[in-house]
């Protein structure tokens, strides 16, 4: 269980934005297989007239960004691939297209199901069980793993995208940023690697994302 505080303005961008994570659920390998059945394994190959700037779904924050993520990425809620072309931006299929639907999560908080509290400050996410990292042995996606990308927003390397997003939106935001600026900014600073960025974020308490 994931609880975000605060308010549902930008909370879409940023459950989609937070630890897209890489995942799969077979670990079966490619093959034939019946008309219109899915099989897992082979090449995916993308062409277009420019590329991402980052692979990072964090720091992605450009169109070709999210359109190559969708490749690879989960998030908690996400918007349904269309099934047919848009021609216009109106219509049941753009309606479709542009509404927010559970991903890793195992439905949309409502205050109708518990998801959001009561004066709607807190949303809750449950995570949908079996979804799994590309990992060898495969393990399952967990709340912990969600609270780790939201913690990554303000790295000092590659940070998230637009921080006024989510200023307003996720409690306690803009304080664990400014303390993670200012510790790999004093003088003298730690440097700015993988292992000193986590193990500041692993040592602090975020109340605004909590399980």
């Amino acid at each position: 269980m994931l609880a975000v505080p605060n308010r549902w303005t930008a909370m879409a961008a940023a459950v989609l934005a937070a630890a897209a994570l890489a995942a799969c659920g077979n670990s079966s390998s490619s093959g034939t297989s019946s008309a219109g059945k899915p099989v897992y394994g082979g090449t995916l190959r993308m062409i277009a007239d420019g590329g991402p700037d980052h692979l990072d779904p964090v720091a992605g924050y450009y169109s070709p960004d999210y359109i190559l993520e969708h490749t690879y990425a989960r998030q908690l809620v996400s918007y349904p691939t269309p099934t047919t072309p848009l021609t216009s931006t109106s219509g049941s299929a753009w309606t479709k297209a542009t509404t927010v639907v559970p991903d890793v999560a195992t439905e949309l908080p409502t205050q109708a199901n518990g998801g959001i509290s009561a004066n709607g400050l807190v949303y809750t996410f449950h995570i949908r069980s079996g979804v799994m990292w590309n990992t060898s042995p495969p393990r399952q996606v967990t709340a912990a793993d969600f609270i780790r990308g939201f913690k990554a927003f303000c790295n000092p390397v590659a940070p998230v995208g637009n921080v006024l997003y989510y200023q307003s939106t996720i409690a306690g935001f803009t304080s664990y940023c400014d303390s993670e600026n200012a510790h790999f900014s004093a003088k003298p600073a730690p440097a700015e690697t993988g292992a000193n960025i986590a193990a500041w974020q692993n040592s602090r308490l975020w109340p605004g994302v909590t399980r």
